[in-house]
């Protein structure tokens, strides 16, 4: 391989279908990992250049096996993109426990257990970056985001308390916390499709998103905020709540 080799979760749809292409435009290796074969397929035949796929659940045990797979036929992987997630846009009391524990699976637990296991390769080889993707609803929640706010929260923390623990170590760990996403991924989050309706103005397209990523890739930073208003909206949110309930809330609870 002369380009990264790049592992990808949730690559069968979405942002991690649309990063899978664009980091195989640029040169590098991608692995597209995904429950669904089916879906893994018709995203390959939109990629020419090489690239790998493999059937991978993130909530699955079996993955220790997969991984240890995966760095055997290839030697290593460079950087593993979390980006497998899933949501359920409901108020507290139409949430079950299920769809609750699902979510928090998925986006938290799914990347602690990819981590886990590609970590003390990292390690050996003295290189690496591990990429999670966020929300922007892990710092700014919304109504109909209990569920689904808490599992971002807390892959926020886990990823600020990898970085302190890899400080002194040549990998590099980054954070991203994007806004809404035109993707499949509505399709559960908002069956109604109230949600992207009433955002539609402020809906991202996936290609925006994966090309910031893309460029976090060439130029590690700790933490990328998509777009950077959200950055500023978190601030304000800290620096002046009233404010920001009274004026901005109504707004962002519009699901």
């Amino acid at each position: 391989m002369t380009g990264r080799i790049i592992l990808i979760t949730g690559a069968g749809s979405g942002l991690g279908a649309e990063l899978a292409r664009q980091v195989a435009a640029s040169g590098d290796y991608p692995i597209l990992a995904g429950r669904s074969r089916d879906k893994l397929e018709t995203v390959s035949a939109t990629i020419p250049q090489p690239h790998q796929l493999v059937e991978l659940d993130v909530t699955n045990d079996g993955i220790t096996r997969v991984l240890q797979d995966l760095i055997k036929t290839n030697g290593r992987i460079d950087v593993l993109i979390n980006n497998a997630g899933l949501g359920y846009f409901q108020p507290l009391q139409n949430l079950s426990l299920q769809q609750i524990t699902e979510m928090m699976d998925v986006n938290y637990l799914g990347i602690v257990r990819m981590t886990r296991l590609l970590l003390p390769q990292m390690l050996a080889q003295q290189s690496g970056h591990i990429i999670n993707i966020a929300s922007a609803a892990g710092y700014v929640a919304t109504a109909k985001g209990t569920g689904y706010a808490a599992s971002k929260h807390a892959v926020i923390g886990f990823t600020h308390a990898l970085q302190e623990e890899l400080r002194r170590q040549p990998i590099h760990v980054s954070l991203v916390n994007p806004g809404p996403i035109r993707t499949p991924f509505f399709k559960r989050a908002d069956p109604s499709g109230e949600y992207v309706e009433r955002l539609k103005g402020w809906i991202l397209e996936p290609e925006q998103v994966a090309k910031q990523v893309v460029r976090l890739i060439q130029q590690p930073k700790r933490e990328v905020f998509i777009p950077r208003a959200i950055r500023w909206g978190y601030i304000a949110m800290l620096l002046f709540p009233r404010l920001y309930h009274r004026l901005v809330a109504p707004f962002v609870n519009r699901k």
